[in-house]
């Protein structure tokens, strides 16, 4: 819940850089199998540090910096649809727009 603004971010990430549904559909299967596993270590992190600390003042540092390292990776990856190199790489049978 922590995450929750980008949720929706991730989501569309595969459909923006990919270039057809089989793409898109390996991408999203990917990011949303490690995300889950990922996702379900969250709590057990913070229990376990709040257990070792008695407050969540470190989880919710912790949690920040996982935020802004999110947000690094995602300007990193960019939307490369928008290159002109990409336009060359439509399979056939697709229009170019």
């Amino acid at each position: 819940m922590e995450l929750i603004g980008l949720f929706p971010i991730a989501l569309m990430l595969p459909i923006d850089e990919t270039n057809n549904a089989q793409e898109a559909s390996a991408w999203s299967a990917m990011t949303q199998s490690g995300g889950y596993i990922l996702g379900a270590l969250g709590p057990l992190t913070i229990g376990w540090l709040h257990d070792a600390t008695g407050s969540f003042v470190q989880a919710f540092y912790g949690l920040a910096i996982i935020i802004v390292l999110q947000i690094i990776v995602q300007l990193a990856i960019g939307n490369k649809k928008s290159s002109p190199a990409s336009y060359d790489k439509q399979e056939p049978g697709f229009i170019k727009i």
